[in-house]
């Protein structure tokens, strides 16, 4: 019988319930009215708004119960999302964090943002001391004007440079730059 009923959907069950919730309280409500000797046709209003409040109120079920299945549908979603995110983020962090290249961001005026470990091995510089410095304070020469022919059509600039170490030794680097505008 358990399973039977399990079966049912929530406005069937509900639809059940109403009527006979409805057909006992007309019931009782009609001897009520009868010892009262008062008019019992207030039972049959019961017996008819029982089956019509079970059947919306297994409407109104069957839509919370389909609102939790879609909720638990798109929190598992959002779950592989943010897992696939978090294996980008690690994958992409292991990339530039290990790459031989020193990779920076600065800002326009040259203060160093974020960079990477060969940054600060090539620098001599440890994370902290970077982040007070400027890309100024480190390049020997300026870049020039004549170095600005050396743009790409991809928006990449090329070109050669000497950095002055923090021990004072002179570094030579190919530097390939982007400019990348942060809204």
């Amino acid at each position: 019988m358990k399973e039977k009923i399990q079966r049912l959907n929530a406005v069937t069950q509900n639809l059940i319930l109403g009527t006979v919730t409805g057909v006992i309280v007309g019931y009782n409500l009609k001897i009520f009215f009868q010892h009262a000797g008062k008019p019992d046709l207030i039972w049959l209003l019961f017996l008819l708004l029982g089956p019509f409040i079970g059947y919306f109120s297994g409407r109104e079920r069957q839509r919370v119960e389909k609102l939790k299945k879609e909720k638990m549908t798109l929190e598992e979603s959002l779950s592989a999302v943010e897992n696939a995110l978090n294996k980008s983020k690690k994958k992409y962090r292991l990339l530039v964090e290990r790459a031989s290249d020193a990779i920076f961001l600065t800002s326009a005026e040259g203060r160093f943002i974020l960079f990477n470990e060969a940054t600060s091995l090539l620098s001599g510089y440890s994370k902290e001391e970077l982040k007070k410095i400027n890309l100024s304070d480190l390049q020997l020469e300026e870049t020039s004007e004549k170095n600005h022919k050396t743009w790409l059509d991809n928006g990449i600039y090329r070109y050669e440079t000497k950095w002055k170490n923090k021990d004072g030794n002179i570094v030579y680097l190919e530097v390939n730059a982007k400019w990348i505008q942060f809204a």
